[in-house]
């Protein structure tokens, strides 16, 4: 029993070190209007991932044909313990409704990169498309990303949404495009995934980022929430209630450990009260069977 109480100690430290480690963690979110787009078998992947290891998750299936167009919407907050609250507080009422109403749908809910960006991830797209060399990168606004990955991976060209979806549109080349979207309101990926499904019909597939992944967690997202069946995953279908349990590894510690000593000292208190010396100390006044005293 002390062994594996000790163990549980060190396993709960490093359970503390690797969430100072890993950060706060995001999802991940991917639709298309393509049907079985994605080779994973489940359209959850449950795995924690590095943001720089996104892209191999989210690998095409060998029969089906590579979309035209990639959308990346960069969001601010999107932490993966406050997901089915955001999503109530109708945040994401646009990607919500999109990946519902998406053919094909993939969710990595967690994904982590303490101190890193969504070009981690943007950076890696590129490749999963198949694109050899510098791909064009629209956008609608520069920010900390697309000054990441402008000149590396991607030639990063200005536009605002009608201009990007009348060079979809008017596109003859067979190579992807990629569109990067800092969403500010909601509205925006409802207004920008119309434009793209008007240029290029169901040929694009989306994909919901954190646009930076915080170095620590916040402190109610420390606080463990536990989420009915179906987790983040759920809350991003608007089908989750979220519980929140405020128990942090140290604390579940603390009760495991207050439980084990309690218990050893009710287990040590029982055992000396049944405690009897030997029969050659009883006098003949307290004898407990009889008089007989046996010698």
């Amino acid at each position: 029993m002390l062994r594996a109480t000790l163990a549980f100690a060190a396993a709960s430290a490093v359970a503390a070190l690797d969430d100072a480690f890993y950060g706060q963690p995001s999802p991940v979110i991917s639709w298309s209007g393509k049907k079985e787009l994605y080779a994973a078998s489940s359209n959850v992947v449950t795995d924690d991932v590095p943001v720089d290891d996104v892209a191999s998750y989210l690998e095409f299936s060998k029969d089906a044909s590579t979309p035209k167009v990639a959308v990346v919407f960069a969001f601010d907050n999107m932490p993966t313990n406050g997901m089915a609250h955001l999503v109530e507080e109708g945040d994401f009422a646009n990607v919500v409704a999109a990946r519902e109403a998406a053919s094909s749908s993939l969710v990595v809910p967690n994904t982590y990169g303490a101190g890193a960006t969504a070009a981690a991830f943007v950076e890696d797209l590129p490749a999963l498309f198949g694109v050899e060399g510098k791909a064009t990168l629209y956008v609608h606004e520069t920010d900390a990303v697309t000054e990441q990955v402008d000149g590396a991976a991607f030639e990063v060209q200005q536009a605002s949404t009608s201009a990007v979806a009348e060079a979809l549109a008017a596109a003859t080349d067979a190579s992807p495009k990629f569109l990067y979207v800092p969403v500010r309101s909601d509205a925006e990926v409802g207004m920008t995934l119309g434009a793209v499904e008007k240029a290029v019909g169901s040929e694009f597939v989306a994909f919901a980022v954190a646009a930076q992944y915080e170095q620590q967690q916040s402190e109610d997202a420390t606080a463990r929430r536990l989420q009915s069946v179906g987790g983040p995953t759920a809350a991003v279908g608007a089908s989750a209630a979220l519980s929140t349990v405020r128990c942090t590894p140290n604390i579940m510690l603390g009760l495991l450990l207050s439980v084990f000593f309690i218990f050893m000292l009710w287990m040590g208190f029982s055992n000396m009260m049944d405690i009897r010396s030997n029969d050659q100390f009883w006098t003949s006044d307290n004898v407990p069977l009889g008089n007989k005293v046996e010698m």
